[in-house]
């Protein structure tokens, strides 16, 4: 009965020894995201560069 606890306690220390390691790169990985700020829209919206442009028609041929 002791060794069952004993190695239940150690399989359970080896499962949470690989959940902080999974924990850490996730939070690495969300830093770097962070860093890059890929995961944000702007806050300041932007001057459509296009703001000027003619008007555009269109034609459909029928045949």
């Amino acid at each position: 009965m002791a060794t069952n606890t004993l190695q239940f306690q150690q399989e359970t220390r080896s499962g949470l020894k690989n959940l902080e390691n999974q924990v850490s790169q996730l939070a690495d990985t969300l830093g770097k995201l962070q860093a890059q700020n890929s995961y944000k829209l702007s806050s300041q919206p932007e001057k459509n560069p296009k703001e000027n442009a003619g008007v555009i028609s269109l034609r459909s041929v029928r045949s």
